[in-house]
């Protein structure tokens, strides 16, 4: 259980540290730097690939040519170490593409969550705000439109008054 945990902690701090340039990037960026990184990878193990695929084949022209038993013996053996080898370099190639798409994954991750979370924060904001908006606007509270209507009645008794009262004066 302490070695899960502490392997837990060692991959936080280094997505940390790998991660500390992410804040603000673009994830369109990440998935280039994928495709180049992929890309190079592949290029550098199809170099080694073709180097023990060329020299397989040699073993196998001299094989058909070789006409003696300790010659041919050694020849095969040399050609299944070279087989071996090119298997090999084909795992070690399947383990940096995984490594590097999970790295990648691990950074496209991360800014997607921080830009999900920048959007539930503004939402969150906006939200807020309006509650806010709603709660000081005083025609929201029914008391406030009681006594909108109270006065309303009392303005229009005073202009009723008002005229009477000018009507008998005049």
């Amino acid at each position: 259980m302490k070695k899960k945990l502490l392997y837990i902690i060692w991959l936080l701090i280094s997505c940390n540290t790998l991660f500390a340039n992410v804040a603000n990037e673009d994830p369109n960026v990440v998935l280039i730097e994928l495709a180049i990184a992929c890309k190079s990878i592949k290029e550098k193990y199809a170099i080694r690939l073709y180097i023990l695929t060329d020299s397989v084949q040699n073993i196998r022209q001299k094989l058909q040519n070789e006409k003696g038993l300790e010659q041919k013996l050694d020849l095969l053996i040399r050609k299944d170490f070279l087989l071996e080898q090119s298997l090999k370099v084909k795992n070690d190639f399947n383990t940096d593409i995984t490594k590097t798409r999970y790295l990648k994954g691990l950074e496209l991750i991360k800014i997607l969550y921080d830009k999900v979370l920048g959007l539930d924060h503004h939402f969150a904001s906006v939200r807020t705000f309006s509650e806010i908006n709603k709660i000081s606007n005083p025609n929201n509270y029914p008391e406030f439109g009681k006594l909108k209507d109270i006065l309303k009645e009392k303005k229009i008794k005073r202009g009723l008054i008002l005229q009477i009262y000018l009507v008998l004066i005049l």
